[in-house]
Parts: C-alpha cells; sequence; structure tokens
C-alpha cells in the first residue's frame, strides 16, 4: 500500500471509441485486442512530404496527445522525430498483441512535423480517457507542405467534478536520464495526467538499471515545471 502526500481520486473509464470522417461520426464498440495488423514504414525522404500538424481540443486550442499514422496499403507510419509511447518497453512487457498497439503510438505536443507519404494517410488521435478518439484521411495535394489541425471531442471533464488524473507508480528503466526526463513529462502531458509518483525500486541488479532510481527532488521539481504536471516519489 502506498502512503501518498495527499488523497486523490483516480478515475477509470473505458475509452469509448469513436470514428470521425468530416461531419460523420460513428461509434466503435471495444473489443479485446488482436495484434495490430500492418508493419512499421518509413517514409521515403524524396518524395514525402512535410506536414505540420497539431491536436486541438474543442475550443480550438493545443493540447498534447497521442497519435498515429497508417498509410494506403495498412501500413503504420514511421515518425522517428516523435516520442514513442513505448518507449522503453517491449514485447515481454505486456505481449505481443497488447504491444503492437501501444508501440503504433506517438507523442504530439504542440506543433511538430512530421514526414509522411504522398499518398492517402489515415490519421488517428485521441488525449488521455477522457477524449473520443478522432479518425481523418489526409490527401497530400501537390504541395510540397500541409498543415493539419486534428480536433478531438471530450465526453467528461474530471477537473469540473474536483477530479484528478495520475500515474503512481512509475519506473523507467535502459534510457539515458535525458531520455527519461522526455518520456516521463511528454508521456505524461499526452495521457492528461495531474500528477506523477515515480517508484523507487530496489531489487538485486535488476535495480541497477533503473534510471528513475537517480532523480532526485530538484529533477522532479525541474519536471514539474517543464510540463505542468506534479511530479514526486
Amino acid at each position: 500500500t502506498m502512503s501518498l502526500p495527499f488523497r486523490f481520486t483516480l478515475l477509470v473509464f473505458v475509452l469509448t471509441l469513436s470514428t470521425m470522417a468530416h461531419d460523420v461520426v460513428h461509434h466503435a464498440p471495444l473489443v479485446q485486442p488482436a495484434a495490430l495488423e500492418g508493419t512499421r514504414c518509413p517514409v521515403d525522404e524524396s518524395t514525402g512530404q512535410n506536414v505540420i500538424i497539431r491536436i486541438l481540443n474543442e475550443e480550438g486550442k493545443e493540447v498534447a496527445g497521442l497519435i498515429r499514422f497508417r498509410d494506403a496499403n495498412g501500413n503504420w507510419i514511421e515518425c522517428p522525430n516523435l516520442l514513442r509511447r513505448s518507449a522503453g518497453l517491449s514485447e515481454n512487457s505486456f505481449g505481443v498483441a497488447v504491444f503492437s498497439h501501444m508501440d503504433s503510438w506517438y507523442v504530439l505536443d504542440g506543433n511538430e512535423t512530421v514526414r509522411l507519404p504522398r499518398e492517402t494517410v489515415r490519421i488517428e488521435a485521441f488525449a488521455g480517457l477522457e477524449s473520443r478518439l478522432t479518425i481523418l484521411k489526409h490527401d497530400p495535394g501537390e504541395g510540397t507542405t500541409a498543415q493539419i489541425d486534428v480536433p478531438l471531442t471530450f465526453f467528461y471533464d474530471r477537473r469540473a467534478r474536483g477530479k484528478v488524473a495520475g500515474n503512481v507508480h512509475l519506473h523507467l528503466q535502459k534510457m539515458t536520464a535525458a531520455e527519461a526526463e522526455a518520456y516521463a513529462t511528454g508521456v505524461a502531458r499526452a495521457d492528461q495526467l495531474d500528477v506523477v509518483y515515480l517508484s523507487y525500486l530496489e531489487r538485486a541488479e535488476a535495480d541497477a538499471h533503473y534510471i528513475s532510481n537517480t532523480f532526485t527532488q530538484a529533477d522532479l521539481a525541474r519536471f514539474t515545471e517543464h510540463s505542468g504536471v506534479l511530479f514526486g516519489y
């Protein structure tokens, strides 16, 4: 049992998925995940298109979230300049099926430029447990660059009800300190969390690889300042 400095309520939701193509919205049924179909494909740098992309809330303001892209053949598009949601994890962490889904998502925080192929691309995005999944299609046109705004809709407002979302048991391993900081703060913002507690692990030999054990209170204060998410032990 973990003793917390203050009491807060963890939200437990089942994410309601929807698809959105232009003005038509469909609600997808929830199913147990099978392994994700398609493979990861890099974009041909000589023929691709630079696309500035951002995720917007219902008020038209930028929010951090998770995003992924699929080409016309159903393969998942590599975005090497974005942080993978699955960074530091492997198929052994959750099993092949679950990991294949997590590994397809990237953190998007603010305006980012991604390289997409010159073909119709399917874009999916959501932010935390309270937004619906937005799905749209991008046609590249003739320009060398493009800009895409991905609008989200939210079905619940926890803050209006005095609730807090958090991850209170986070270990980070087999990363550099800089990678761990980028992952912890980036994912916390994309998951729309309010609080993150790192868990100090002591386990024979294994704990040598846990970079999160080395973070100080000053480090966590910096994480909080940069992300707007409360970090602590």
